[in-house]
Parts: structure tokens; C-alpha cells; sequence
């Protein structure tokens, strides 16, 4: 009987040490993620002149980053934003200072304003569908 115990405890610790040792091999390395492709980018300028911003109406594509470049012609410190991307472009400028920065245009649409101290002074549009394969 003392040997059936023997050969069972033997087996229990070599059954668990084969366990530990195949917890421990190595396992595949899953392959790196690809890239994603880049982001398109398209260049903007405005400038604040007379109130208004010029040119008074601009398009970029969507899904593109633009960088963005503002200039203050005016005589007098302005903020500006870009309604419904105003979380991304929100600025205030003294007179003659440059701002550069950039945003993605994920929304599309045709009537975004360029707020001039928090009146209409300007559109932006963006274009492309947001209807696409995939999305409902």
C-alpha cells in the first residue's frame, strides 16, 4: 500500500511540473499591428480683416488634418472659433499675432462658422459623406 502512495505522489509532482513547465514555454509573439495609413493633410489660411473673416468661405475634405494658420488684421485683440469644432479651434489674438495649430475635420458639413467674438464672420465647409460603408 506504502508503494501506491509512492507512485501516486510521484506522479502528482511530475504531472505538475510538466504543468509549470508548459505554463512557462513561450508563446507565439502575435505579429505587430500595421500602421495605419497617414492622415491626408490640407493647409489653410485665414485672415481677421474688417470684421470678417477672408476668405469669407473656405472648403477642406474630410477625414484630412488641416493645419490652420490665423492672422489678426485687426487693430484690436479678437476671438475666434469655428462653431461645431469650437472643443478644437478656440482662440484669441492680439492685433498683427499669427496663430498655427491643427485639427481633424471628422464632421462634415456645409455650414460650419468661423465665430468672430461670437458672431458669424465666415464659413467652413466640409466635405464628404457622412454616410459610409459600414456605418448605420
Amino acid at each position: 500500500m506504502r508503494r501506491s502512495y509512492l507512485a501516486l505522489f510521484a506522479v502528482i509532482v511530475l504531472i505538475a511540473v510538466g504543468v509549470t513547465l508548459a505554463g512557462r514555454a513561450p508563446r507565439d509573439v502575435p505579429p505587430p499591428a500595421k500602421a495605419q495609413a497617414a492622415v491626408p493633410v490640407v493647409r489653410l489660411a485665414i485672415e481677421v480683416r474688417a470684421g470678417a473673416v477672408l476668405p469669407p468661405r473656405a472648403a477642406v475634405p474630410k477625414d484630412h488634418r488641416v493645419e490652420l494658420e490665423v492672422r489678426n488684421g485687426e487693430a484690436r485683440t479678437v476671438r475666434l472659433a469655428l462653431a461645431g469644432y469650437d472643443d478644437r479651434v478656440s482662440l484669441s489674438l492680439a492685433p498683427g499675432e499669427r496663430w498655427a495649430g491643427s485639427f481633424l475635420a471628422d464632421r462634415p458639413g456645409d455650414d460650419f462658422a468661423w465665430l468672430l467674438d461670437g458672431r458669424a464672420a465666415g464659413r467652413l465647409d466640409v466635405t464628404g459623406s457622412h454616410l459610409e460603408e459600414g456605418h448605420r
